[in-house]
Parts: structure tokens; C-alpha cells; sequence
């Protein structure tokens, strides 16, 4: 939720119970969220969210204290932290204008070979190897990676990851129509 409207843990509950439903049965959501922020509060306090913790389909993820001053999506993205925190080796990153389509036939698994997959013109959804992701990070100085490149942290991870998926398996991954991201 980092940068992102006022409003918007207004529709959480609403966005990642449609990921949920639209997972494997073994993957889970990992929320990543700050307490002190009245907006992060709010959405993982919804019903909503508290049922699907209940049923261990999210897991709620506190950043620290001390990653909090200088925090941007960015740089969380590109932190050795978040990767060494993720609990699978298999990453979907998802925003606000990303669904996924239960009605595809492909799954989330037919996309596992490669180190990255993103749609064209999508932003906020793409599927990331978390081990991949790391040892790019570590080998670059870690922290320092982050703040000696340039671009969205999808362009770096675009440019220097070695296995990223060709242009037709993005656009089978993702379609981009209207604001809506509609995912196979």
C-alpha cells in the first residue's frame, strides 16, 4: 500500500480475496504492512483480511522500525530485507489494478521457469523467483544496489535477471485492457 491513495484499504479486503480465490490451494498471501500508519491498520483489520488470516491464507509481515524512514515501494523492492522475508521461493507481486482470471487455463505454476514474467504495459502484477531476486541483490552490494540504479525496481529486475520471460509468455501471463489487468 506504499503510495497509494488515501482510499485505498477501502477495496484490500475486495483485491486480495480475488487473488486469493485465484491461487493454487497452497499458496498464501503475504502482507507486508507498517502498524503506525492509520491506512495499513485499517485494511488488515478488516473482517475480510482477519477471516483469511485466520485460515493461515495471509500472513501479516511488519516492517521494522528502522526500514520505515526511508521506505518507497522501490526500495523495499530492491532490499535484501523483503526478499530474505518473502516466505516462498515463487513471488506474485499484485496492486490495485490487477486480477487474476479463475477462468484461465493457465495457473500461476505454468509460469515457474523463469526468474521473471510480467505482462507488456502492466504494472503491478508480475511473478519474480525470490532466490534469483537475492542473489542479484547480494552480488551488487545489497542496499547500495538499490540506490546506484536507476528506473523502477521492474526495469532493474528486467535488465539484470537472467532468466526473463520472452514477450509472448508475459502476454500470456497478462493482458493489459483499460485500466483493468485481467491475468491468465
Amino acid at each position: 500500500m506504499l503510495g497509494s491513495p488515501k482510499w485505498f484499504q477501502n477495496r484490500f479486503s475486495i483485491m486480495t480475496n480475488q487473488i486469493i480465490i485465484s491461487l493454487p490451494e497452497n499458496w498464501v498471501v503475504q502482507i507486508f504492512y507498517i502498524p503506525t500508519k492509520k491506512m495499513s491498520l485499517e485494511a488488515v483489520s478488516y473482517p475480510g483480511i482477519q477471516k483469511h488470516i485466520k485460515k493461515e491464507k495471509i500472513v501479516l509481515m511488519e516492517i521494522p522500525q528502522g526500514m520505515r524512514k526511508k521506505l518507497r515501494k522501490r526500495n523495499l523492492l530492491l532490499s535484501p530485507y523483503f526478499w530474505e522475508n518473502i516466505l516462498s521461493e515463487r513471488v506474485l507481486l499484485f496492486g490495485g489494478n490487477s486480477v487474476l482470471c479463475a477462468n484461465s487455463p493457465y495457473t500461476i505454476n505454468d509460469f515457474s521457469g523463469y526468474d521473471m514474467v510480467s505482462g507488456r504495459g502492466v504494472a503491478g502484477l508480475s511473478l519474480r523467483s525470490r532466490s534469483a531476486v537475492l542473489a542479484l541483490i547480494n552480488s551488487n552490494g545489497g542496499v547500495g544496489f538499490a540506490t546506484s540504479t536507476t528506473g523502477s525496481e521492474d526495469f532493474v529486475f528486467k535488465t539484470h535477471l537472467k532468466k526473463i520471460a520472452p514477450k509472448e509468455v508475459g502476454g500470456s501471463f497478462c493482458l493489459s485492457l483499460c485500466v483493468l489487468a485481467m491475468c491468465h
